[in-house]
């Protein structure tokens, strides 16, 4: 077979692995074999499923490198051990929100958003991504563990690039359940931060080191902190929508405050992968959102009441721009 045949069937059936990944993930089978190595009858009965589909999908497993299979018993490969719950490295949670109806239905419309140029999710579900989530606890508590992962995965670098010392409280705007506030308390113990985002967030949202506001950004945003922080939140607004946040957060600013956001800014070469796919995310999911150059963000903070002080990019592809309010 021709190598660019191969590729091209390997991309074709991705959504099948990324099936096979995800169902795994939400069974629990990963952290039944994280405990101890198990026969296909055991696990079964753990997982109260029949054996001769069970055997199916372990088949897949092995044939993916994620199980081993040894004397009868299946053990997690180095990679598999990563779907594991408590795995220091863990993936669990993205690799269920990968397969989950909000995503998995959404990019099943895909065809008709190109076509029609309408947001794939809202053709799925009648009605955006952030309303869904409000009225649908079990796709919200997805979505938000999901959101956590991604930080572990890129918080280290970004905090190496500024000194949050300086700013002795912040507000983490859209926050979910307070891991990225956390993992920056942790890093500067003499920061104190706070989470504000949706009720609906906030319900699930539990730990007592943070303080947790509730409310709509589109309305407003709590007063009278040194710093507050946007992460992964303008790439999922249009341009009027990130204005309208962007001017909310401004009115709360004292005059020294810092305005801090964390995004991926867009490359409009070809050369940025993950930049494209994620752009595509985007208008996929979200009502409007899409990923900027630091360009577009720059024009969005002049128009919003902010000029651009500093920006930095780690070696990920996330970078921080550092605004203060304008006079």
């Amino acid at each position: 077979m021709k190598k660019t045949k191969a590729k091209l069937l390997k991309k074709i059936h991705g959504g099948q692995v990324c099936q096979i990944v995800s169902t795994t993930a939400r069974l629990g089978l990963a952290d039944l074999l994280a405990e101890k190595p198990l026969s296909a009858e055991q696990l079964a009965k753990r997982l109260k499923i029949e054996l001769g589909v069970l055997s199916r999908l372990l088949s897949s497993l092995v044939a993916l490198h994620l199980l081993e299979e040894r004397e009868g018993r299946y053990h997690l490969s180095d990679e598999g051990h990563h779907l594991a719950k408590n795995d220091a490295d863990s993936l669990h949670a993205l690799a269920v929100y990968k397969g989950s109806p909000i995503v998995w239905n959404a990019h099943g419309k895909l065809y008709e958003g190109i076509k029609k140029s309408l947001s794939p999710f809202e053709l799925a579900f009648d009605q955006d991504l952030f309303s869904h989530l409000g009225q649908h606890e079990e796709h919200c508590a997805i979505f938000q563990e999901a959101m956590a992962s991604y930080e572990r995965q890129s918080s280290t670098k970004i905090l190496d690039l500024y000194d949050f010392n300086q700013l002795p409280t912040f507000l983490d705007v859209g926050g979910g359940l307070g891991n990225f506030a956390l993992t920056i308390m942790d890093k500067y113990p003499q920061t104190q931060g706070a989470v504000f985002d949706l009720p609906s967030v906030i319900r699930i949202a539990k730990n007592d080191r943070l303080n947790f506001h509730a409310g709509d950004f589109f309305e407003s945003v709590p007063e009278g902190f040194e710093a507050y922080l946007l992460r992964n939140i303008l790439h999922d607004w249009s341009d009027l929508k990130c204005v309208k946040i962007l001017k909310n957060i401004r009115k709360a600013c004292r005059e020294k405050a810092k305005l801090l956001i964390f995004e991926t800014f867009y490359d409009r070469t070809h050369n940025s992968r993950l930049g494209k796919f994620s752009d595509l995310t985007m208008f996929t999911l979200t009502p409007g959102g899409k990923e900027r150059t630091l360009e577009e963000i720059t024009e969005l903070l002049n128009e919003s009441g902010f000029c651009l002080l500093n920006s930095y990019q780690t070696t990920s592809s996330k970078s921080l721009v550092e605004a203060i309010p304008l006079p």
